[in-house]
């Protein structure tokens, strides 16, 4: 055999199958949008990255409260889509009862700010990572994964837009 050249080894007669990353995920729901929440931690300006991994992953976690309406009737249609596709784990839940998701990519999430009294937000760059607290939307894709290690469907949440509510108690700092 050749030093370099590229070999592929199976069983006779079966040809393994090479599986990419968009491959491996079902589109459930395009565009789907949390309501308001609260953030606990965003990694956008300095994205994580996995172990021997060099792709960066933008996470932005976030707090939806069981006695909000729209945050019960949000986490429902989840937990709905989740039974009909046999994911048991969605998210986490905090010593306040609250149920913590992580909104995870890797392609940078579109940034948005909407002032207090104003109707449309606009779009921005940040310098530095959001302290928790702040409320927000995010609008994400819903994807079903099989995940090979566990042998149990997940779900993946990457997030494609953030549009942060600025009110009395925010501010922005421009440089």
């Amino acid at each position: 055999m050749k030093k370099g050249k590229k070999i592929s080894i199976g069983v006779k007669g079966k040809v393994a199958q090479s599986v990419t990353h968009s491959e491996s995920l079902q589109m459930l729901k395009e565009n789907f949008e949390t309501p308001f929440c609260t953030l606990n931690y965003t990694s956008i300006c300095r994205p994580t990255y996995f172990p021997g991994c060099s792709i960066p992953r933008y996470n932005i976690t976030a707090a939806f409260d069981l006695e909000d309406k729209e945050h019960a009737e949000f986490l429902k249609e989840i937990e709905e889509l989740a039974t009909k596709h046999g994911v048991e784990n969605l998210g986490k839940m905090d010593e306040s009862g609250r149920v913590i998701l992580t909104f995870r990519g890797r392609d940078l999430p579109e940034v948005y700010i909407l002032k207090k009294g104003r109707k449309r937000p606009e779009k921005v760059e940040l310098e530095h990572d959001l302290p928790a607290g702040l409320k927000a939307k995010i609008k994400f894709d819903l994807k079903l994964y099989f995940d090979r290690r566990r042998t149990k469907n997940g779900f993946t949440f990457p997030p494609k837009r953030l549009t942060i509510y600025l009110d009395e108690q925010s501010e922005i700092v421009e440089f």
